[in-house]
C-alpha cells in the first residue's frame, strides 16, 4: 500500500524498491517479522511498533549485512546507537592457580557483554557490536552460561590437571591473557611438537600409527591415558592441541578409522587417494616412515605393447608388459573405458591410468571383447573382439601413438570392405548412377563381413533404389531363402511396394495390413519352410504391436527407412525394432542426428548393437562434443553419406530466397498483446521445467505470424504474409511455374486453400489424415499436371514424396529444424527434376520467426560439422535460446 512517512516522503511500492544490501536486509527483517507474528510477539500499536524483536537465529545474517552500516539496537529500555559491526577480540582474562588437590581457573570479561546469537559469533560489548574470532566464541558462550557480572570460576580435580594444562591452557592463551600461579608455572614444560607417522600394509588394508613427540616424551594419541606418580609432583606438558589436531584430522580425512585398537584404512578408492594425495599432505607436517609392503602399493604406470590379428574369423588382441602377458587385461580396459584414474590388481597393487588417453580409445574400440577361456589362470592377456571393430582399430594404429601392431591378416580383412563384390543385377545396374552403385557395393561389403550400417545419403539421392538393388542381388544369388523386412513410416509403406514392383517385379512383396488376426496370418507365412515372400513391409506403429510374432522370424535383412523415427533410444518403437532378428541390419536416413548425439547412438544400437558402448557411457564421453573427432573416426566405416551437390552435377540449380513481410497494424496489435502477456511467464515456465507450456507459448506467437485467427477466431482483418503470398504467387503461376506450399499448421493450410481457390487457383491438399494409398495417387496426379499448387503439412510431406512436377517450394512458416525443411524442399529438388527450383522462406519482420530462422541456421551448421567435417556437435534448445524467442 502507498504509505506517507512525514511530509517529505511517500512510499510508492509499485515502482519504489530497495536494492543491493538494503534489499537483503529487508528480506531478513521480513522473515524475522513473520516468525514474530507466528509466535505472537509482534506489537502492532504505540511507540513499540517502531521496534522489531529479532529472534537469535536471524542475528548472524542481519549482523553480517550491517557490518558497514549504523543502526540502533534496544535491550529493554536501553537504546544504543551502533556505528557499525567490528571484527575484534573481547578482552578476556584468565587466572590459573592450584590449591591443595584442586586446579582452579578464574575467568573475567566485560560486564556489559551480551550475546546476540546462540553461538556467540556476535556480541554486544561496552557500546559496540563485535564479531568475535573463532577461538573466542565457544569460551565466551561457556563463560556467559556459567558466570555472573563478567566473572566465572571453574574447578578441576587433580587427576584432570595434566589434561587441563596440556589441552585447555593453549586454547585459553589463544583466546585471551592467561596468568599462572608461580608454583604451578614451574611445573609446566613447553616443548615443540614433532609428529611421526608409520604406515604398513596388511592384505588389502593400510595400517597407521601416529606418535606425538615433545622432546624425549612420546605420546600415542590412540592409547588410553594411564596416570603415573603423584599428581602434585608430576611435570605438566603443555601440548600443541592445534598441531595434534591437524595430524589427526588428516588421518580422519583420508578415511582412517579405529578397528579393534588399530588405525585402519580400507577400500580401494580411499587407499588410492591416500597413496597419491594424502601421504604427501602427511609429509608436510610429519616424519613419515613406510614399510616395504606399503611401498609396493604405490601406483605405477603400465607399459603395454600389443598385437592385433585375425584368427578363424575373429579379431584377437594380445597385450604384454615387459615381455610377459599382461594380467587382468579385460578389467583394465574396462577401467580405461570408464575413465578411471587407477586400477587395483588382484595382488593389491595399483596401476595409474592417468594420461593414458590413447589407450582409452583402444579400450573403447575393444568394448564387448571376451577373454580367452583359461586366461585368468594362464595370464595370456588375450582378448577376442567383434570383427566389425577391425576398421576402427586399424585407424587408431595409423597414427603410431600406440605400441600396438597389426599383422597382415587384419589388413587384408579391412581391405576386404573396399573390394568390389558381385556386380549389381540388371536391369538395375544400367539404371543406377555411379554413386548409387557405390552405395550398393558398400552395403554388399558390410553384409559379407556380417556387419550393418547407416546409409545417410542426402534427401532425394535414391536410398530406396540402392536397397532394392541389394535385395534383388540376394534373391538372384539363390541359396537359403529368407525373407527381408522393411520398416517405414505408415505413409511410405505403399511407396516402397510401388518402387519394388517397378524396379524389381520378380520379387514377392507383401505389406502387413488389416486387423491383428490378418497380420498374424501373414507373419506366420514368413516362418513357413516353403515361404515365397521376399520382402515384408510394415510400419513403425504396427511393429510395436506385432513384434511379439516378428521377433520369431529369422530375417535376411532388416531395413529401417527414415530411421530417425527411432532416434529416441527409450521409445517403444526403438525397443521393438531392436528385437528383430536378421543376418544384416541397415538404417536409411537423411538426418541421422537432429538435436543431440544420443539420436545417432540409438540408430547405431540397431545396426551394430554395442558398437558405441552403452548409452550412458556414450553420452558421458561424446555428449558434449569435446571428442567429436574420435566419434567421426569410429563411425566412418559404417555411415555412408553423400550430398546432392557433390554427386548430382546435372541436378538443376536450387535458388533459396528469404522474403520478409511486415505485419498489418491489426496483426501487430494482437502479436504485441500476446508477447507482453507471455514474456513474464516464460521464466516461471522454465524454472518449473514445464517445456510443454513453453512450446505452447512459442506456438501461439508463430501462429499469429501466420494468421491471428488460429489463436483469435474472431480476427477478420488482413495479414502481412498472406497478402505477400497473394502478391507473388499468381504471377509465378501465370508464368508456368507450379508450387508446393508447406506449413506446420494444418489449419493454416486450410485457410490458404480457401483463399487461393477464391482467387481461382487450383489446389491439391495433403496432411497427416490423407490415407497412404491416396498419397501415391495424388503424387501421380500432380506430377501428371493436375493442380497448380500442392498444399502440404510439413510433418506429413517431409519424406517419401516425389513431386518433381513442381519447381517452386514455399515454406509459409519457418521452423528451427532445418532437416525437416530440407526434406520438404527435396520433394521437388531431386532426381528427375529438370527445372531450376526456387525455394522461398516467408518470414514475418520483428517477430519470433526471425529468431527461429537464426536457430535453424545454427542447427544446420552444427549438423554439417558432426556428420561431415568439423568439431561441434548439436545440442538441445537451451533456456537462453528459448528466452531469445521472446525478446
Amino acid at each position: 500500500e502507498t504509505m506517507a512517512f512525514g511530509k517529505g516522503f511517500v512510499l510508492e511500492p509499485e515502482w519504489m524498491g530497495f536494492a543491493g544490501v538494503n534489499e537483503k536486509i529487508i528480506r531478513v527483517l521480513q522473515d524475522a517479522a513473520y516468525i514474530c507474528q507466528l509466535e505472537g510477539k509482534l506489537v502492532q500499536t504505540g511507540l513499540e511498533a517502531k521496534w522489531l524483536p529479532i529472534d537469535a537465529r536471524y542475528m548472524p545474517r542481519l549482523m553480517q549485512l550491517l557490518m558497514a552500516k549504523p543502526f540502533k539496537i534496544s535491550f529493554g529500555e536501553e537504546v544504543v546507537t551502533v556505528p557499525c559491526v567490528f571484527d575484534a577480540q573481547a578482552e578476556l582474562l584468565f587466572g590459573v592457580t592450584q590449591s591443595g588437590r584442586e586446579l582452579e581457573i578464574r575467568a573475567q570479561m566485560p560486564k556489559s557483554m551480551r550475546p546476540l546469537d546462540s553461538e556467540c559469533r556476535y556480541v554486544f560489548c561496552e557500546g559496540d557490536v563485535l564479531r568475535l574470532p573463532r577461538e573466542q566464541r565457544e569460551i565466551v558462550r561457556v563463560m556467559l552460561e556459567a558466570g555472573k557480572d563478567g566473572q566465572a570460576a571453574f574447578r578441576f580435580d587433580a587427576s584432570q590437571s595434566a589434561q587441563v594444562i596440556s589441552q585447555l591452557l593453549p586454547t585459553l592463551e589463544r583466546a585471551g591473557k592467561v596468568t599462572i600461579d608461580g608454583a604451578l608455572a614451574e611445573r609446566i614444560v613447553r616443548k615443540p611438537l614433532s609428529v611421526k607417522a608409520y604406515f604398513d600394509r596388511e592384505e588389502r588394508t593400510v595400517l597407521a600409527k601416529i606418535t606425538l613427540c615433545y622432546g624425549e616424551t612420546e605420546i600415542d594419541p590412540f592409547a588410553p591415558v594411564v596416570p603415573k606418580g603423584d599428581e602434585e609432583d608430576r611435570v605438566l606438558m603443555l601440548r600443541d592441541a592445534e598441531g595434534e589436531r591437524t595430524a589427526l584430522d588428516l588421518l580422519a580425512k583420508a578415511g582412517f578409522r579405529m578397528q579393534r585398537g588399530r588405525v585402519v584404512l580400507s577400500g580401494q578408492e580411499p587407499i588410492y587417494r591416500f597413496l597419491t594425495e594424502g601421504i604427501y599432505e602427511m609429509q608436510k607436517i610429519a616424519e613419515v616412515y613406510c614399510s616395504d609392503e606399503f611401498r609396493r602399493l604405490t601406483p605405477r604406470k603400465p607399459h603395454f605393447t600389443g598385437m592385433l590379428r585375425m584368427q578363424e574369423g575373429a579379431l584377437q588382441l594380445q597385450l604384454s608388459e615387459n615381455g610377459e602377458p599382461a594380467p587382468e587385461v579385460l578389467a583394465i580396459l574396462q577401467a580405461l573405458r570408464d575413465n578411471k584414474k587407477y586400477f587395483r590388481l588382484k595382488d593389491g597393487s595399483f596401476l595409474d591410468l592417468t594420461d593414458m588417453e590413447e589407450w582409452r580409445e583402444l579400450a573403447d574400440a575393444a568394448a564387448g571383447a571376451k577373454e580367452e577361456e583359461g586366461e585368468e589362470e594362464t595370464g595370456r592377456g588375450l582378448l577376442e573382439i567383434q570383427s566389425f571393430r577391425a576398421a576402427y582399430m586399424m585407424s587408431l594404429l595409423e597414427g603410431g601413438r600406440l605400441p600396438v601392431s597389426a599383422d597382415d591378416s587384419v589388413q587384408r580383412f579391412v581391405e576386404n570392405m573396399d573390394e568390389d563384390g558381385e556386380p549389381c543385377p540388371e536391369p538395375l545396374y544400367s539404371m543406377l548412377r555411379p554413386y548409387q552403385l557405390r552405395g550398393f557395393m558398400w552395403m554388399q561389403a558390410l553384409d559379407r563381413l556380417n556387419m550393418g550400417g547407416i546409409l545417410a545419403d542426402d534427401m532425394g539421392l535414391g536410398k530406396t533404389l540402392q536397397v532394392i538393388s541389394l535385395l534383388l542381388w540376394v534373391k538372384r544369388r539363390g541359396g537359403e531363402h529368407r525373407p527381408s523386412i522393411v520398416v517405414a513410416p505408415t505413409s511410405l509403406v505403399y511407396n516402397w511396394m510401388a518402387e519394388i514392383k517397378r524396379f524389381a517385379p520378380e520379387m514377392t512383396v507383401i505389406a502387413g495390413e488389416g486387423n491383428q488376426n490378418t497380420r498374424a496370418q501373414t507373419i506366420a507365412r514368413l516362418t513357413a519352410e516353403d515361404c515365397d515372400i521376399d520382402v515384408y513391409l510394415t510400419s513403425y506403429p504396427l511393429i510395436r504391436r506385432d513384434i511379439g510374432q516378428l521377433q520369431n522370424v529369422n530375417f535376411r535383412f532388416a531395413i529401417l527407412d527414415e530411421a530417425q523415427y527411432i532416434k529416441n533410444a527409450m521409445s517403444v518403437g526403438a525397443s521393438a525394432v531392436k528385437q528383430l532378428k536378421a543376418k544384416t541390419r541397415f538404417a536409411l536416413t537423411g538426418t541421422p542426428m537432429e538435436n543431440h548425439p544420443g539420436e545417432l547412438w540409438s540408430i547405431f544400437d540397431f545396426v551394430l548393437p554395442g558398437y558405441l558402448l552403452s548409452f550412458a557411457q556414450f553420452m558421458h564421453r561424446f555428449g558434449t562434443g569435446e571428442e567429436s573427432d574420435v566419434l567421426r573416426r569410429r563411425i566412418r566405416p559404417f555411415l555412408l553419406r553423400r550430398l546432392k551437390g557433390d554427386v548430382l552435377k546435372e541436378l538443376p540449380e536450387k535458388i533459396e530466397i528469404e522474403m520478409v513481410a511486415d505485419m498489418t497494424e491489426e496483426q501487430r496489435r494482437v502479436y504485441q498483446a500476446s508477447l507482453l502477456r507471455l514474456r513474464p511467464q516464460v521464466d516461471t515456465m522454465l524454472a518449473g521445467r514445464n517445456r510443454i507450456e513453453v512450446l505452447a507459448a512459442i506456438t501461439e506467437l508463430r501462429q499469429i505470424c501466420g494468421h491471428p485467427s488460429l489463436v483469435l477466431p474472431s480476427y477478420a482483418a488482413s495479414i502481412g504474409k498472406l497478402d505477400m503470398l497473394l502478391d507473388i504467387l499468381p504471377g509465378s503461376l501465370e508464368a508456368g511455374h507450379r508450387a508446393l506450399i508447406f506449413s506446420q499448421f494444418t489449419r493454416m493450410l486450410k485457410i490458404l486453400q480457401r483463399r487461393l481457390e477464391a482467387e481461382g487457383i487450383e489446389c491439391m491438399y495433403l496432411d497427416g489424415e490423407t490415407p497412404p494409398k491416396r498419397r501415391i495417387e495424388m503424387v501421380d496426379q500432380f506430377n501428371g499436371g493436375k493442380g497448380q499448387v500442392f498444399l502440404i503439412s510439413l510433418k506429413a510431406g517431409g519424406s517419401g514424396l516425389n513431386l518433381v512436377g513442381a519447381d517452386t517450394v514455399i515454406h509459409f512458416d519457418p521452423w528451427w529444424n532445418p532437416a525437416a525443411e530440407d526434406q520438404a524442399t527435396d520433394r521437388a529438388h531431386r532426381i528427375g527434376q529438370k527445372h531450376t527450383v526456387n525455394v522461398i522462406r516467408m518470414i514475418t519482420r520483428g517477430s519470433i520467426e526471425e529468431q527461429v530462422v537464426r536457430l535453424g541456421a545454427r542447427k544446420r551448421e552444427l549438423f554439417d560439422q558432426m556428420i561431415t567435417a568439423g568439431e561441434a556437435m548439436p545440442t538441445s534448445l537451451s533456456q537462453e535460446d528459448i528466452r531469445a524467442l521472446f525478446e
